[in-house]
């Protein structure tokens, strides 16, 4: 069941409100249909989010092994209804303060096999929902003291092989 307004992309299988993008050669996130909740782009060529998660209910995003480099807050505007967000295997070096500040609903952020050296309170502000966090084999040195404090749902980190 897909939208008639927006049809799947070249590239890209939908079904059953999950877009599968991967292994496609996108530079860019491809326009899906609107009513989409799932949507995976792993193994293409994506360096920036010029998408707007804004205009989709994704419950689901997964970006791993891609070429993003830095996160930045406009990038995550309105993902309330985000719950899983994977973008492990990317090269992203900086994540800008209040970054997922709108993905109040997220409990799955994963952002392993990246260069990150530094997470501050303010790269993970507003996750208090946050119950899984990946991040091992990034190059991280340091986290802010009370990081994971305000992470009340937290039960699963991994920071291994930092």
């Amino acid at each position: 069941m897909t939208c008639p307004d927006f049809p799947c992309p070249q590239g890209c299988q939908c079904e059953d409100l999950v877009a599968n993008c991967d292994s496609g050669d996108f530079e860019a996130i491809p326009e899906v249909p609107i009513n989409i909740k799932a949507l995976t782009i792993v193994s293409n060529q994506i360096n920036s989010l010029t998408f707007s998660i804004a205009q989709y209910d994704i419950f689901i995003l997964d970006l791993t092994s891609n070429n993003l480099t830095i996160l930045q807050p406009e990038q995550f505007g309105h993902c309330r209804y985000l719950w899983e967000l994977k973008m492990s295997k990317n090269f992203i070096s900086y994540i800008e303060s209040n970054t997922f500040g709108q993905c109040k609903n997220l409990k799955d952020l994963d952002l392993s096999y990246n260069p990150l050296t530094h997470i501050s309170l303010e790269t993970l502000a507003g996750l208090r929902h946050l119950k899984t966090f990946t991040g091992n084999n990034m190059n991280l040195t340091s986290m802010e003291p009370g990081l994971l404090r305000p992470m009340v749902g937290l039960r699963v980190i991994n920071l291994s092989y930092n």
